[in-house]
């Protein structure tokens, strides 16, 4: 048994989780997330949270890394992994620190995404299996380096955010993992730059090269998760220049 004794203006609140011997380390591991992500603090009122989530919106757009790091909350925040551009509650998230989310804002810099004509709204939408809530759902039509390539228009999508005590804990990059299953690449943007850098730098993703197979991606389950360190933005950056120019020419 574990418990949890929180102090919250005065009032005692006690948590309980207990288990069994039988328990595996993944209920102990999600038990520690859903105590984790726990946040306490003034209510805050839906206009409020709406302009929050507008004002952040606004900021990725501008690529105004800065003003969309102050908005986010202490310590690490949860990335909701995008099912083919949508939310899906089957999907899990990823803990990311303010290190990662600032290279993941360059990368949305990088990948060129774009969020025309949003619009959120308060709706609550809960996460399976990682601990993450979101009570704000963004629906927007987004453009991005990869669909231009493609000669693609814009696609609708929506992502939810998680606002607690007037900072965001839970959000979304759809960009961030591209799923790579027995149906093909998705979200489908991506999938002529993976077939091509497979075919120019295998060294990039290809398991076939040992000890670099996950120099660009990390492997969770049927996800590719762009890895965030300044040595992978650079190789990034350096993919996509070259994916452009192979096609324009």
């Amino acid at each position: 048994m574990r418990v949890w004794i929180v102090d919250v203006n005065g009032t005692r609140l006690f948590i309980a989780a207990a288990t069994t011997p039988q328990a595996s380390s993944g209920l102990d591991k999600e038990t520690q997330q859903i105590v984790a992500s726990i946040r306490f603090g003034a209510k805050v009122k839906t206009d409020e949270m709406l302009g929050i989530a507008e004002r952040f919106m606004d900021a990725r757009n501008a690529y105004d890394a800065e003003t969309a790091m102050s908005m986010l909350a202490d310590g690490e925040v949860t990335a909701q992994l995008q099912s083919d551009n949508w939310m899906s509650s089957g999907m899990f998230g990823v803990q990311l620190s303010h290190g990662e989310l600032a290279l993941a804002f360059e990368a949305e810099r990088l990948y060129g995404v774009r969020y025309e004509s949003f619009g959120c709204r308060r709706e609550d939408f809960r996460m399976e299996g990682n601990g993450g809530s979101a009570n704000v759902v963004c629906r927007y039509s987004m453009d991005s380096r990869m669909r231009q390539l493609a000669g693609w228009p814009p696609v609708d999508s929506a992502f939810g955010l998680g606002i607690h005590g007037g900072k965001i804990d839970v959000l979304t990059f759809p960009w961030l993992n591209i799923s790579w299953g027995p149906d093909g690449y998705h979200p489908a943007e991506f999938q002529r730059f993976v077939l091509w850098l497979d075919a120019a730098h295998p060294e990039a993703i290809n398991a076939a090269h040992p000890g670099t197979a996950q120099r660009l991606f990390r492997v969770a389950g049927q996800e590719w998760i762009l890895k965030l360190t300044p040595e992978t933005l650079d190789l990034l950056s350096g993919y996509l220049d070259e994916y452009e120019r192979s096609v324009h020419t």
